[in-house]
């Protein structure tokens, strides 16, 4: 099992894509060739433009609207489509439902079940043109159908690969393309189900990139970072690890306390860019060493599970939570919160948490070629999951009703 420190000295190991057939889904192909490391951009020191989110949306759907098809109780992911419409899928009711540019309720597809058309999980849902989406049932396999619900094929496989629930190792860490393929970043981690660790000692497994065409079961494999950083058996209090996003025929990685985001062609896999971190790593605030009290996972921060003292507390933060890749190919920074109760950064990175700091989260915009192009500020609440020229699809959460809205709001640049 790597070290903290031998894994932490791999960061950014670009990967030899490897192509193979094989009968098992995951094939760890990766054969490390380069470790190039970018200069640190370190904060911003001239003035960037600040781009402008709207006060409030003018799309919500969900909320306390209990129309049985507006109710959103367990939202696993939402996409705008080109033509306006919306698609929200909630795993808890196992459907995908359509909405209209301005929110109005059109259709469901899916539902409980094995059968054609009918999932078990929802994991999350992409766009492959015009009324064709795709499905990943995180028990089955990939679906691809209409959005009148007539099913065009399913390719079934083990979702997790090798008959092992590997660890959940980054954001985005199994997200479909819009071509059928399957995004995958996973931990090398041979111990089921709950990646345990030494006890009392922080450490990260290495985290494999992966991109798997489930009708071939070829696998092409981009990059090798160090993984989520645990702390024994649980994650580590304001610990690092991997996140991904892809957007504009593009796929961005990087790890939370890294210099660099490393950009792929969506296409081909080829790495285009590597970008630098916009944000300099800075000291837990007072109080955030605080002993944690054991408390057990809820709604609305489901990665919270936290023993008492002691802790091995990092000496900073992050440098970033999470981030998105927009529709001009520019990537969304969102600089990591000042938070003081020990939290799992799982929480800044999932939609199911939608977790966000009280004042909203504030972002760096870094364009193609690395350079910070403007600054945002979100909505308090709102959670960023897609970002278009003049629009952003947020995601909020009310724990108190155990509720869920979409929202969109309008963006000038």
């Amino acid at each position: 099992m790597p070290s903290l420190s031998s894994s932490a000295g791999r960061e950014g190991c670009t990967a030899r894509r490897v192509t193979r057939r094989t009968g098992a889904l995951l094939v760890l192909a990766v054969v490390a060739s380069s470790c190039e490391v970018s200069d640190d951009r370190g904060d911003v020191g001239s003035v960037v433009p600040t781009w402008i989110v709207a006060d409030s949306p003018h799309v919500a759907i969900g909320g306390m609207d209990d129309r049985m098809d507006y109710l959103i109780q367990g939202l696993r992911d939402a996409i705008r489509l080109p033509d306006g419409r919306l698609l929200v899928a909630d795993y808890q009711a196992s459907e995908i439902r359509v909405y209209s540019e301005a929110g109005r309720y059109l259709a469901t597809v899916g539902g409980q079940g094995e059968g054609p058309g009918e999932f078990g999980l929802i994991g999350s849902v992409a766009h492959a043109g015009g009324d064709t989406v795709l499905v990943l049932d995180m028990y089955r396999g990939i679906t691809r159908m209409t959005l009148n619900g007539d099913v065009v094929d399913t390719h079934v496989f083990d979702v997790y690969g090798m008959g092992r629930r590997e660890c959940w190792s980054a954001e985005g860490g199994r997200s479909l393309l819009g071509d059928g393929r399957l995004l995958l970043a996973l931990d090398e981690n041979p111990s089921p189900p709950r990646c345990p660790g030494p006890s009392g000692s922080v450490f990260r497994f290495d985290a494999f990139v992966n991109i798997v065409d489930p009708g071939t079961l070829d696998v092409d494999s981009l990059i090798v970072l160090p993984g989520v950083e645990r702390d024994g058996r649980n994650y580590r209090p304001y610990g690092a690890m991997p996140a991904v996003s892809v957007g504009a025929r593009r796929i961005v990685v990087g790890e939370t306390r890294g210099d660099s985001l490393y950009v792929f062609d969506l296409d081909t896999g080829e790495r285009l860019a590597g970008l630098p971190v916009p944000f300099e790593a800075r000291p837990l605030a007072a109080g955030a060493m605080e002993p944690a009290r054991r408390r057990g996972g809820s709604r609305a921060d489901p990665s919270a599970s936290f023993p008492g003292d002691p802790w091995n507390f990092p000496d900073a933060y992050p440098r970033y939570a999470r981030y998105l890749v927009d529709a001009d190919g520019n990537t969304w920074v969102m600089r990591f919160p000042d938070v003081t109760e020990p939290s799992s950064s799982w929480s800044w990175l999932r939609a199911t948490s939608a977790r966000v700091p009280a004042e909203g989260a504030f972002w760096r915009v870094v364009d193609p070629v690395g350079e910070v192009v403007a600054e945002v500020r979100t909505p308090p609440g709102a959670f960023p999951i897609q970002v278009g020229r003049d629009w952003i699809l947020t995601v909020r959460r009310d724990p108190e009703f155990d509720v869920e809205t979409v929202e969109v709001y309008g963006l000038t640049r």
